[in-house]
């Protein structure tokens, strides 16, 4: 078996330190809020720069500029970071719809040395083409299956990973089953892997209806990472997390702590957030309750690294590290180095050598970043 990236295979026991949910070339205009009065209007037309940097991120999904992130220099830029820090490859889970460009990808990689894998399906409903609401679950399944043995579109660029798949909410439209029972059903042709958008901040089980599609269809959860499962941490106290992840875990879906680098707090939207929630947040500061923060309803705090390093090390020690990826989907300009962010490299120079001195072992170091990537991309 191999790894296919969009410039050919590779041997799976040949890759460096790779991350398993990132974004090249995105377009996030989907997620744009619409400003309610002068001062909002000011801010969305503004441009990222180190100046404006407090305001977007409070206001992320508010500015334009900061959502569109497709730049070919840019990319450069990010890429040889990670590459000059000891990066071997990033899977790019962008599907069509919100960016997708597999040839501007082979053109980064033979450019920079990195290894990209490009990504096929459908992501939420709201991205989806007009084709999609068109088209029957077979007829989906069957572009998944050709991204994935004979090329995306036009080229002969193959796709290496279904995804990012996934819903908006907890329980999928219509329309994101459709999609999402297409991919599984892919999945289980193809044995490619699949990584599934399951929303972490504000909601405790937002893989639950995508897993039990998985289960009716088939699906192998062995090749199933469950994305955005780190933004429970910043409101579960440890042995609810501990609990939540493990009933993932036993069934043998993969566990992707994919938002490290993301630790700022943000107030534009947060009302949707708070009408969806999976708890009361009109409530004030109790000790005891069972929900970490359910007072802080003015301001979403994203969480911290140091908390997901916690949470990394609580698995490995419980024996979960063969299910465990790590990655920061990194998806707008204010994540990344240029902009401000930490950037691709941050998880080679911050977030490993917190691991380490929080215990994990070199060997350890090698299953999360090649192994475990190597096993969930080889098909």
């Amino acid at each position: 078996m191999k790894i296919m990236t969009v410039t050919g295979e590779v041997n799976p026991d040949e890759i460096g330190i790779s991350h398993i949910h990132e974004h090249v070339y995105l377009d996030l205009e989907i997620y744009k809020g619409k400003p309610k009065n002068n001062r909002e209007k000011e801010i969305s037309n503004m441009k990222v720069t180190l100046e404006n940097l407090y305001t977007i991120n409070q206001n992320q999904f508010l500015v334009t500029d900061n959502l569109v992130n497709d730049k070919y220099g840019d990319a450069v830029y990010a890429a040889n970071l990670f590459k000059n820090a000891g990066g071997y490859m990033l899977v790019d889970v962008t599907p069509e719809g919100v960016g997708r460009d597999p040839e501007k990808l082979v053109k980064l990689s033979k450019q920079t040395g990195v290894k990209f894998v490009a990504g096929s399906g459908y992501y939420v409903g709201i991205s989806h083409p007009n084709k999609v609401k068109k088209w029957s679950i077979e007829r989906i399944k069957e572009e998944i299956v050709k991204d994935l043995t004979v090329g995306i579109g036009d080229t002969n660029i193959r796709a290496g990973i279904i995804g990012e798949i996934g819903a908006l909410d907890s329980q999928p439209t219509s329309e994101e089953a459709r999609t999402i029972e297409a991919a599984a059903l892919a999945q289980v042709e193809t044995g490619a892997s699949m990584m599934t958008h399951c929303r972490g901040i504000g909601r405790l089980n937002s893989p639950k209806k995508q897993i039990e599609i998985f289960e009716r269809i088939g699906a192998n959860p062995e090749k199933i990472a469950i994305a955005h499962r780190d933004g429970l941490l910043n409101n579960l106290r440890r042995d609810d997390y501990i609990k939540n992840f493990s009933e993932l875990l036993d069934k043998g879906y993969i566990v992707s702590f994919d938002t490290f680098g993301m630790e700022g707090y943000f107030k534009h939207g947060i009302e949707n957030y708070k009408d969806t929630l999976d708890w009361n947040s009109n409530v004030k500061f109790n000790h005891d309750s069972k929900i970490r923060y359910d007072w802080s309803s003015s301001v979403f705090a994203e969480g911290r690294d140091i908390d997901r390093v916690e949470a990394v090390m609580d698995l490995i020690q419980l024996g979960y590290i063969d299910q465990i990826l790590i990655s920061s989907d990194a998806c707008e300009k204010v994540h990344h180095r240029k902009w401000g962010g930490y950037g691709w490299s941050h998880i080679i120079e911050t977030i490993i050598p917190l691991l380490l001195s929080a215990g994990a072992t070199q060997n350890q170091i090698d299953t999360l970043f090649k192994r475990n990537p190597a096993r969930l991309l080889e098909y």
